[in-house]
């Protein structure tokens, strides 16, 4: 009997092993979106519930990325999302989950793919248990859709059955963020550009690229001419995630993008292929087109 208890009182205690919740440390954050002032990706993970990661109140942030960075953890078996403490904006509801792996960090795999969460206060937790996330670098949420097309998030916890760093590391400084500025977003040089029909005189397509938001490309003021092609060339074959499309600033609203279409043709290819459908709802807030993840 003494034998049975004590195998008993063994199993339980390597179950409560198993099943242990260890805190797993975010080294680094990265958001596409612009956040609002004072309230950084980093706020989404400072322990506080008092703060929190917001995107900036005057762009829809839909589809927003955000990557988290780990150095020398074993593995992830749970993620906690705390959603803002009240109001509805930003709360995750549709998300997707990427990785990539310290042996391959650039390298990303479909962790999860369209998780619906309900547009509350509570905690949303995606259990990863049986499938664990081993040797993490980044772990991606792609955010498809939230509350009001904002994208917030008060807290988020990482969690490992496992303790102990999977490498020991070379030196005794941590990373810091701007450690990974080599993932960051690069601005891309267009090297020229065409618009089809031709544009209003002295309000020519180049002014859409030539950094200065007082200036703007107009088509030609007899009006008509749709559909307008706008077409954009580059020389450097860059991978390319996602266009800023900056509205006139002058306080008008002719001209204004609402729907279009995305096509694009690589340095293999002969002919258009389409991309994607897009609509801006004829904001006059700057707007991001995001082009679909693969």
């Amino acid at each position: 009997m003494k034998k049975r208890l004590l195998s008993f009182l063994a199993m339980l205690l390597l179950c409560a092993i198993a099943n242990a919740q260890n805190p797993v440390t975010i080294t680094a954050a990265a958001s596409k979106r612009p956040s609002q002032p004072g309230a950084e990706i980093s706020k989404a993970y400072d322990g506080s519930l008092t703060t929190m990661y917001h995107s900036n109140w005057s762009l829809n942030a839909m589809p927003d990325t955000v990557d988290f960075y780990f150095v020398g953890v074993k593995s992830i078996n749970k993620v906690d999302y705390t959603p803002r403490q009240s109001g509805p904006n930003g709360i995750w509801t549709t998300v997707d989950v990427y990785y990539t792996t310290s042996d391959a960090p650039s390298v990303f795999v479909s962790k999860q793919s369209n998780i619906s969460w309900a547009q509350t206060n509570a905690v949303k937790t995606i259990d990863m248990t049986a499938n664990p996330i081993v040797k993490p670098y980044i772990v991606r949420f792609v955010i498809r859709s939230a509350g009001g097309n904002f994208s917030s998030c008060a807290e988020i916890n990482f969690s490992s059955a496992e303790t102990g760093a999977a490498v020991q590391p070379l030196d005794c400084d941590n990373p810091i963020a701007e450690d990974f500025s080599t993932y960051s977003d690069v601005k891309l040089a267009i090297s020229s550009a065409s618009v089809s029909p031709a544009a209003n005189a002295g309000e020519d397509i180049s002014r859409t690229y030539d950094n200065n938001t007082a200036t703007l490309y107009h088509s030609n003021y007899a009006g008509g001419g749709f559909p307008i092609s706008l077409t954009y060339n580059f020389t450097t074959n860059p991978t390319i995630d996602y266009i800023s499309y900056v509205p006139r600033q002058d306080g008008g609203s002719n001209g204004i993008f609402g729907t279009g279409e995305i096509w694009y043709k690589t340095t293999t290819q002969t002919t258009l292929t389409k991309l994607m459908n897009f609509d801006t709802g004829f904001s006059t807030a700057a707007y991001q087109i995001s082009f679909p993840q693969h």
